[in-house]
């Protein structure tokens, strides 16, 4: 269960089952089959006799949309990784690869409808042994498309973390839309692309 500042509140029920297999000593791959089941709603206090009231809460219309259109979402979805690890010491990493590669399916029953790519990399470096300073390079990018009618919805979407681009907030970047005219607020959307380095 999440609640947002926002003035909604999300619950997930689900659960994930991964099976990993090596292929070489470098190389393993995984699959899973992942359920869940999300629910979305208004905040008592944004609510007048049961319905949403301007008033009280502000929250951009995109979201709102997407809360009172699929307030119960079912999501059924395969997934499947390549990992490619040379990396000498996982916690103090010194030099070599880690490469993940991966994509998701979404339609195996349920309401979502996409197939979403992933692939993130990062590259170890020793650049000064007696000073033990080690360079990195990493990058990641994602995309997904839907397929089907219902469309994207705007919670199944790509969301930034700390982990994809550094010094934003979580989930603060990408399309935004005002919270309300003049406010100056805005929900960030996420988006169906992404690109990141560093």
């Amino acid at each position: 269960s999440r609640q947002y500042r926002n003035g909604y509140d999300s619950v997930v029920t689900g659960g994930t089952v991964r099976f990993g297999l090596p292929i070489t000593q470098n190389i393993t791959t995984q699959l899973a089959y992942n359920i869940s089941q999300e629910k979305y709603e208004f905040d008592d206090s944004c609510l007048t006799a049961g319905v949403y009231d301007f008033t009280k809460c502000n929250i951009s219309a995109p979201v709102r949309n997407a809360i009172t259109d699929n307030p119960n979402w079912v999501k059924s979805s395969v997934s499947g990784n390549v990992v490619y690890n040379t990396i000498d010491d996982v916690k103090n990493p010194h030099y070599g690869i880690y490469a993940n590669a991966g994509i998701e399916v979404a339609g195996l029953g349920g309401d979502a409808k996409f197939v979403k790519y992933t692939a993130r990399a990062s590259v170890y470096q020793t650049l000064w042994e007696e000073a033990d300073i080690v360079g990195v390079l990493s990058g990641g990018a994602g995309y997904m498309q839907s397929y089907g009618s219902n469309g994207l919805r705007l919670f199944d979407l790509f969301q930034s973390n700390d982990r994809m681009i550094r010094g934003f907030d979580y989930n603060g970047i990408g399309p935004a839309a005002e919270t309300s005219p003049g406010s100056g607020k805005f929900d960030h959307l996420g988006g169906t692309t992404y690109f990141n380095a560093s």
